[in-house]
């Protein structure tokens, strides 16, 4: 009974410890267009960043662009680390951009860029896919003169709290062990 009951210690311990990872993707849809971005999605992004209506994008219809002219980037980090799993970019203007994603202490953790844009084409987004860069705390989109980003994706971890109902149940459990191993006869080690 002690191995059993030993299993169930660590088999709770690590329930309570584990941390949950979820994907998000940041579609911009729900802001009003002409806005400032701010702290959107356990994101902040930076001063400039603002909401756009654009009937073309991918998520349409908003999207998170950079001022008109210079600079023509923005960028956006979160507290704790995180992964960037990819996002959709374009450049009206210049129809060239590169994105970066860097560590606080300073080295760049993953680079694309610069795209250029066939401009032919008319607006039409980048899908950079599969970058899963992480961890990372910030990532600069530059699009020279402007940039317009859409569906980013990112994954944050997060520790889980158990709700009071699962403790109880863990609780009671252990409960139930301890009485079955109490009413369980010891057996002798009789020697003859």
């Amino acid at each position: 009974m002690g191995r059993i009951s030993s299993l169930f210690a660590v088999a709770v311990t690590a329930l309570l410890a584990t941390g949950v990872a979820h994907a998000t993707v940041l579609t911009f849809d729900d802001l009003t267009a002409g806005s400032a971005v701010g702290n959107y999605g356990g994101l902040t992004f930076s001063p400039g960043a603002d909401v756009v209506a654009d009937p073309t994008a991918t998520s349409a219809p908003n999207v998170v662009a950079s001022p008109f002219g210079s600079p023509g980037f923005f960028s956006f980090e979160a507290p704790d680390p995180f992964t960037l799993i990819g996002l959709w970019a374009f450049a009206p203007i210049q129809g060239q951009f590169s994105v970066t994603g860097y560590l606080s202490s300073g080295p760049i953790q993953g680079q694309v860029g610069p795209l250029t844009q066939d401009a032919s084409l008319g607006p039409t987004y980048f899908n950079i896919a599969a970058l899963n860069w992480g961890p990372i705390e910030l990532v600069i989109i530059d699009g020279g003169l402007d940039s317009w980003v859409d569906d980013i994706e990112v994954q944050v971890s997060a520790t889980s709290v158990p709700e009071p109902s699962t403790l109880g149940l863990i609780g009671l459990g252990l409960l139930g062990l301890g009485a079955m191993a109490r009413r369980r006869p010891h057996r002798a080690t009789g020697q003859s």
